[in-house]
């Protein structure tokens, strides 16, 4: 019900009085763990955090027990879009909620993927104080404004004022939104996202901040508190209400301190503790602008993005490099593999925190220099040096490694009963490449098609069956680390996966598995489709003129038979 502010020190302090209560309500809130959404076929879906690992809940049913990365889309054809890359059956078209609170939503779920490591992919989307949703999209090189779904124009130059925020295409009257969702750091990443798309479209970017003639000032370290001014045209540098330097010649800032000094200067260095984050960045921005109206040289220090250096559990130093666009594995100066095909990182592994290239048993690291926010940051450079040499970085987590899952086998009684006494054996071809292939249980009806046509299809082969009796293998499949394609890719054994789920191949239009190893199966049921209807329905290609060249092929259907 009231409060006094004082200075301590040059630090403006405040004390709070607060009726009997009502002070724990006032507290700030814990970070969400649970969000909720409506899509358009009206499913109440969830996004959960249980034991460290991201959930997606549909209707109060488990849909996938450990979600590895997600993506949204507010543009997307289907509206607004969150989706697990790869898999068909988790995608929501979000009709509930919209506006604000949607993008209030998509923040807090984004918040929780950071917290448990889970990759969060977002197009850069924002709504303004209109209530438009705008996107700024690259294609082909030239970048897009769009807003509520409609093509607006094409971008020439962008200038983004972090002190409202505001986001705009100068000289258009149009093009320009005062951001009000989202904040915080998820729209700290939506503007570093635009700045690097105007980057590489060459497209000007500037940062114009209307409080720049402001004096901005910070604390260190050391606790002291330092301003930067401009005073007739001069920049000073000042520190706990004391001038120490009266004609600043030049700043450097380094963000991995975060550092600002004056070069050649003992004195002058401050490691900033406050202000932190999206402040950080405006300070930052403030003090550049200062700089450039006093005519002072501003540089920002730009670590090494080329390469990223670890000690592990044997003392070795090694590095990933990238060497004319190729990425290398370096061991105490020792080059060991001159092209990384692609990296494994296990933050879970019982051995600690362990990179490795798959199938490759010596180049194995134990990081044990880097640990917390270090080791994330080691990580995340990593994965910069692998995208810019096209090499994929996947992050497992130990612990749920792991999935069991249930799948289909379409085939004839013959071969099911050679199944079941010696096991599966691996296709040596196929559109995924030699394997054991399935279908999951949301696409047994592919499964049962393809057994449907086996007594036709292995006609004058060394598997040919006197009888048409087509069956379905029901199994329990252990996954571990499962390849996502959208295509046939028969590519995916060599990058150290044990498995694939193809969204749709070159000559099949529906998703289906391919497995490596056959111990990873174990049958649970054969079941004879005699008994039930034809897959084909009156499309039945034993009976009927169909699409497939050749139909009818004669005889009757097996199916109820």
């Amino acid at each position: 019900f009231g409060s006094i502010t004082f200075d301590c020190g040059g630090v403006a302090k405040t004390i709070k009085f607060f009726k009997m209560g009502e002070q724990k309500q006032q507290k700030k809130q814990s970070p969400r763990s649970s969000r909720s959404f409506v899509d358009k076929e009206g499913d109440e879906s969830t996004i959960k955090i249980t034991d460290g690992r991201l959930q997606w809940w549909a209707n109060r049913r488990l849909e996938m027990d450990h979600v590895q990365a997600l993506s949204f889309d507010m543009q997307d054809a289907l509206g607004p879009t969150l989706r697990v890359p790869g898999n068909s059956r988790l995608v929501a078209s979000i009709v509930e909620p919209r506006g604000r609170a949607l993008q209030d939503l998509i923040t807090s779920i984004h918040e929780m993927a950071r917290r448990v490591g889970v990759n969060f992919a977002r197009a850069p989307d924002f709504v303004d104080k209109e209530g438009d949703c705008s996107t700024i999209r690259l294609a082909g090189g030239k970048i897009q404004w769009w807003a509520n779904g409609r093509f607006e124009d094409y971008i020439s130059a962008l200038e983004y004022d972090p002190d409202i925020p505001m986001l705009k295409v100068p000289g258009h009257s149009r093009l320009i939104a005062a951001i009000t969702s989202p904040t915080g750091f998820a729209l700290d990443e939506i503007i570093e996202a635009v700045r690097e798309m105007a980057k590489r479209a060459g497209v000007d970017f500037a940062v114009k901040s209307a409080k720049s003639a402001a004096a901005p000032s910070f604390v260190d370290k050391e606790g002291d508190r330092s301003t930067i001014k401009l005073v007739n045209g001069v920049l000073q540098w000042w520190a706990n209400s004391h001038v120490e330097c009266d004609r600043i010649p030049a700043l450097e800032f380094d963000p991995e301190g975060p550092t600002l000094k004056v070069p050649g200067s003992r004195r002058l260095i401050a490691k900033i503790q406050t202000p932190k984050g999206r402040e950080l960045a405006r300070l930052i921005e403030t003090i550049h602008a200062l700089a450039r109206r006093s005519g002072v040289e501003f540089s920002i220090v730009h670590p090494d993005r080329s390469s990223a250096e670890f000690v592990d559990r044997e003392g070795d130093r090694s590095s990933i490099r990238l060497v004319k666009g190729a990425l290398q594995w370096w061991a105490n100066g020792k080059l060991e593999l001159d092209r990384v095909p692609c990296l494994h990182f296990n933050r879970d592994d019982p051995r600690g925190p362990t990179l490795k290239v798959p199938g490759n048993p010596r180049l194995v690291a134990g990081i044990v220099s880097h640990t917390g926010k270090e080791l994330d940051r080691l990580i995340a450079s990593i994965r910069e040096v692998a995208e810019m040499a096209s090499v994929d970085l996947e992050q497992i987590c130990g612990r749920s490694r792991a999935t069991i899952t249930t799948m289909y086998h379409g085939t004839s009684k013959v071969t099911a009963d050679k199944i079941q006494k010696d096991g599966f054996k691996p296709s040596s071809h196929g559109e995924l490449g030699p394997g054991v292939y399935f279908v999951d249980e949301e696409n047994p009806e592919k499964a049962k098609r393809f057994a449907h046509d086996e007594f036709h299809r292995s006609r004058g082969t060394g598997w040919a069956t006197s009888e048409n009796q087509p069956v379905l293998v029901e199994c329990k499949v252990t996954v571990g680390s499962p390849y996502v394609c959208t295509s046939s890719d028969s590519t995916w054994q060599a990058k150290g996966h044990d498995s694939c789920w193809a969204s749709k191949t070159r000559v099949s239009a529906s998703s289906e598995w391919c497995v490596i190893d056959p111990a990873a199966v174990e049958i649970l049921a054969i079941h004879d489709l005699r008994i039930e209807d034809c897959p084909w329905g009156r499309h039945c290609p034993y009976e009927n003129k169909t699409a497939t060249p050749g139909t009818p092929w004669g005889g009757c259907c097996p199916c109820r038979s």
